[in-house]
């Protein structure tokens, strides 16, 4: 009689289902500090700039003939220019100073022929302007207006022989914003000197009118600018004591901080509108 043997059946075990890593509750953004309620005399401030300080219309160039004296006594400068201001050193490949400034010289024609050079709304609304005495011995300056009520933002060339090379130029650049009041409203300077205290921001503007012109030379002109050193990093963020203080000089709101709160935005906008 054959008997054979019968091999038993593996029986395994039942794989469990991969376990699924437990699930990280969401991380909620911190809250906003509480801002200040605006300021009465702040608030009386602005509403003179808007409705009593009556600008010129734009076509009686008034923002253009003022705005010598304005960039040269600067008083939105006067506390120290930490929030509306940015410097730097370029460098320009060029033989001489003299071509130096004749590349400079038509960074007007960014208002007019190149604003696809920025996506920034309001540089592309706004006026980069040439004045007629804009080099004086190793400086050059350069103008630039808001589209609305021109207010007015300078940007100065100043070169560094020691730093200079027979083929490279370097320069102290500065952009800053020159006062509170437009350069359109009679006697701006004189309000922008009664109105030096009121701390404002430029919210990054006169960083992107440094890299606007650096961009121009290099796309445009065909010349490689460099930003060898930064010298004030443009403010980000401020202390939530002076945000509200600051956002309502913004003049549209691309020029506001996201983090603005929706109160300030209102504010700012029947302001500036």
């Amino acid at each position: 009689m054959n008997t054979s043997t019968v091999t038993p059946m593996d029986v395994s075990t039942p794989k469990e289902p991969p376990k699924e890593p437990p699930k990280e509750p969401p991380i909620e953004p911190p809250e906003e500090p509480p801002r200040p309620a605006p300021n009465g005399l702040i608030t009386c401030i602005f509403l003179v700039l808007k409705y009593v300080l009556i600008s010129a219309p734009k076509s009686f160039n008034l923002h253009i003939k003022q705005a010598k004296l304005l960039a040269y006594f600067r008083p939105g400068q006067w506390l120290g220019g930490h929030t509306n201001s940015y410097s730097c050193t370029m460098s320009i490949p060029s033989s001489s100073l003299s071509d130096s400034f004749a590349l400079l010289s038509s960074v007007s024609s960014i208002t007019t022929n190149h604003k696809p050079l920025t996506s920034n709304s309001v540089l592309t609304k706004a006026d980069f302007y040439v004045p007629p005495h804009a080099r004086s011995g190793s400086t050059y300056t350069i103008y630039f207006f808001t589209p609305h009520k021109q207010w007015l933002d300078v940007i100065t060339f100043t070169h560094s022989p020691s730093a200079s090379t027979s083929s490279v130029q370097t320069f102290s650049v500065i952009s800053f914003s020159a006062g509170v009041a437009p350069a359109s409203v009679p006697a701006c300077l004189l309000f922008s000197c009664l109105l030096f205290f009121i701390p404002f921001s430029d919210v990054g503007q006169n960083y992107s009118h440094v890299m606007t012109i650096q961009k121009y030379l290099i796309e445009v002109k065909n010349v490689d600018a460099k930003i060898v050193s930064t010298l004030h990093t443009p403010i980000s963020a401020t202390s939530h004591k002076t945000l509200w203080l600051l956002n309502i000089f913004s003049e549209s709101p691309s020029r506001v901080p996201i983090s603005r709160s929706a109160e300030a935005r209102e504010w700012a906008d029947y302001l500036y509108n």
